[in-house]
């Protein structure tokens, strides 16, 4: 199962970021830690976001945005009594070549989830549910860790989801022993940047360059008065961090001299307007980058969705 990596999952990143800059920062709860160790991590990539805090900014669709919508997903929101732009508060996921993993935490209707999932087809015992996906090979499986928390899998195996009932957690000195120290982040281990291909072909050439990287955080944050979506790597050598910072900082420079010769000069909404601000760095084996976003730009992803 090859990893993608979408606009729309940019877009949501993104825009959870911002508004946890604005008004959030510092809203963790002790629940973190325990939820991502019942995730897989080896070969994954391995994410967490504070939607409560996307939705308490006015960035989450839907309501009376006039945000379009699927008449597939107006049925799912009726018959199951759940909906996300409402209903989910935090999301923290792990991605395998095998089964894309979910914690949901927020509000469900267990009554309703069951009864949606019986009418579809599936079966409900003990509180875990299977249900056949929208597309041949793909079956979701959920349960209840409490009330507020669903344990989801999506996978060709009916049952993946029981994989999420006991705890696994990282080796000691993993980066992810811990959550990061950031409301949201993407962690991608070195099998996921292998096997991953960006959707947008100006990401492309960025991502050839990490996949020479051992693993990748991605995560955003405020800084001076803005917001900046910040890059750890590990690199086997300090050699090679010092490789991969000067070959981003030429195609960076690169895509700096086509702009210019195009005669383009992108709106600070635009995306080529964020790949041509950044900057890199190595430190020891670490890889360092920075890219300076506005919130110009993190509205106009929002405003696409």
């Amino acid at each position: 199962m090859p990893i993608s990596w979408d606009k729309r999952s940019v877009a949501l990143a993104a825009a959870a970021i911002l508004a946890l800059a604005v008004f959030l920062w510092m809203r963790f709860t002790p629940e973190a830690a325990p939820l991502l160790d019942r995730l897989p991590r080896r070969d994954a990539t391995v994410g967490q976001v504070d939607v409560a805090a996307l939705r308490a900014a006015g960035f989450a669709p839907g309501g009376n945005t006039g945000a379009l919508r699927e008449p597939e997903y107006e049925d799912f929101i009726r018959r199951s009594g759940f909906n996300w732009e409402n209903d989910l508060d935090r999301l923290t996921w792990s991605f395998t070549a095998t089964a894309k993993y979910f914690l949901a935490e927020g509000r469900f209707d267990w009554r309703k989830l069951d009864a949606f999932v019986k009418a579809e087809g599936g079966e409900c015992r003990e509180g875990f549910c299977t249900v056949r996906g929208s597309q041949p090979g793909r079956e979701i499986s959920f349960f209840p860790i409490g009330s507020g928390v669903m344990a989801l899998a999506v996978s060709a195996d009916r049952y993946a989801a029981d994989q999420l009932r006991q705890e696994q957690p990282a080796e000691p000195g993993h980066p992810l022993s811990k959550p990061p120290a950031a409301p949201l982040w993407v962690h991608f281990s070195k099998f996921s940047l292998h096997n991953g291909e960006p959707e947008s072909p100006g990401l492309r050439g960025f991502a050839r360059i990490l996949r020479e990287t051992e693993e990748a955080l991605l995560l955003l944050e405020p800084k001076d008065g803005a917001f900046v979506l910040r890059l750890d790597a590990r690199c086997e050598s300090p050699q090679k961090a010092q490789a991969l910072a000067g070959d981003l900082t030429k195609l960076t420079e690169l895509l700096n001299r086509m702009l210019k010769m195009e005669k383009a000069a992108p709106g600070e909404a635009d995306f080529a307007s964020v790949l041509a601000n950044g900057r890199f760095d190595a430190e020891q084996n670490l890889l360092h980058g920075n890219w300076p976003i506005t919130k110009a730009f993190l509205t106009s992803l929002i405003s696409e969705q």
